[in-house]
C-alpha cells in the first residue's frame, strides 16, 4: 500500500476514535445530569430549589442547573404517572389540581429566584469593566475598598459627633435656664415665708386690742376646763419579715392624754389695757 494512503487512513481512524470518545464523555455527562424521576415525582423536594446550597442534588440535578423545562418535565411525569395509577379519578384530579395551582408555580418561582440570586452573586464577584476603563493605563495602586459595615460605623460616629456638638451648644442655655428656675424657686420660698410671717403677726399674734401693741405682760393663768382625750402618735418600727436594720415602717397609734383649757389675763404696758384669751393645751 502507498505510504500516503496509509498515513491518511491512520489519521481518519484517529479522528473517528477521538470523536467516539468525545461523544461517550458527553453522553456520560448528560446521563449524570439527567432528571431522576420516580412515579409519582417528589414535588416536596422542589421546595429546596432556592435554598442556601445551589449545588445540592435535587431529583438528580444540582439546584443551579434547574430550568423551567425541567419543572415542566416533572409535571409531565406526574400526569403520566396518574394515567397509569389505580387511584380513583376524583383523588387524581384533586392531586393534579393542587400541583398545578400550588407546587408547580412555586417551583417555577423558586427557579427564577435562584437564577436571579446567582446572577447577582456573579455580578458582585465579577465587577464590570467599561471600555474606557479597559483602555486606560493601569494605575499604580487602587485605594482600599471600604466595606458597608465600616461605612455604617463612620456614619454613626459622624452623627454621634454632631449630637455631642449640638449638646455642647445647648448646654449653656440649659444651665442658664436651670439657674433662673432655681432663683425663681428661692424667691418664691422667701416671699411665702414673708407672707406667712406677716399673716401670723397681723392676725394670729396676741396683741393689745386697744393700741395693737405686742408689749404686754401675763398677769394670771386660770384653768377653766379639763378633759381626757386621745391623740395619734407616729413611731417607726421594724417591718416584720424584713432585713433588720434596713426594713422599717411608720405606725400610728392612739394614746390617752389630758387636755386643759387655760384662761390668760394680760395687761398692756403701753396703755394699761387688760384683756383675756383662752387657749387649749395638753397637760
Amino acid at each position: 500500500m502507498h505510504p500516503q494512503r496509509e498515513q491518511k487512513s491512520l489519521s481518519i481512524a484517529v479522528s473517528i476514535a477521538a470523536t467516539t470518545f468525545i461523544l461517550a464523555v458527553a453522553q456520560s455527562s448528560y446521563a449524570q445530569t439527567t432528571l431522576q424521576l420516580a412515579c409519582p415525582p417528589d414535588w416536596n423536594a422542589l421546595t429546596e430549589l432556592d435554598g442556601p446550597n445551589p449545588d445540592r442534588l435535587i431529583l438528580g440535578l444540582k439546584a443551579r442547573e434547574w430550568r423551567k423545562e425541567d419543572v415542566e418535565a416533572v409535571l409531565a411525569k406526574t400526569q403520566e404517572c396518574q394515567r397509569t395509577s389505580n387511584l380513583p379519578e376524583s383523588i387524581k384530579k384533586a392531586e393534579l389540581t393542587d400541583i398545578q395551582t400550588r407546587a408547580y408555580p412555586g417551583a417555577l418561582a423558586a427557579v427564577e429566584r435562584l437564577s436571579q440570586r446567582l446572577q447577582q452573586e456573579a455580578q458582585r464577584t465579577q465587577p464590570v469593566i467599561s471600555p474606557a476603563a479597559a483602555d486606560a493605563p493601569p494605575q499604580a495602586s487602587a485605594p482600599p475598598q471600604v466595606s458597608e459595615r465600616e461605612l455604617a460605623k463612620q456614619r454613626l460616629e459622624a452623627e454621634f459627633a454632631q449630637q455631642n456638638a449640638r449638646s455642647a451648644e445647648i448646654e449653656p442655655q440649659r444651665q442658664v435656664g436651670r439657674s433662673r428656675n432655681d432663683q425663681l424657686w428661692f424667691v418664691g420660698i422667701a416671699l411665702a415665708a414673708i407672707l406667712a410671717a406677716w399673716y401670723w403677726n397681723r392676725f394670729m399674734r396676741n396683741r393689745c386690742p386697744n393700741c395693737k401693741s405686742t408689749d404686754y405682760e401675763t398677769t394670771n393663768v386660770a384653768e377653766v376646763d379639763r378633759w381626757r382625750g386621745t391623740k395619734a402618735v407616729a413611731k417607726t418600727v421594724h417591718r416584720r419579715g424584713g432585713v433588720r436594720g434596713q426594713s422599717y415602717k411608720d405606725v400610728s397609734t392612739q394614746v390617752g392624754v389630758t387636755f386643759v383649757k387655760n384662761q390668760y389675763s394680760c395687761r398692756c404696758r403701753a396703755c394699761q389695757t387688760e384683756w383675756t384669751f383662752e387657749k387649749r393645751e395638753e397637760k
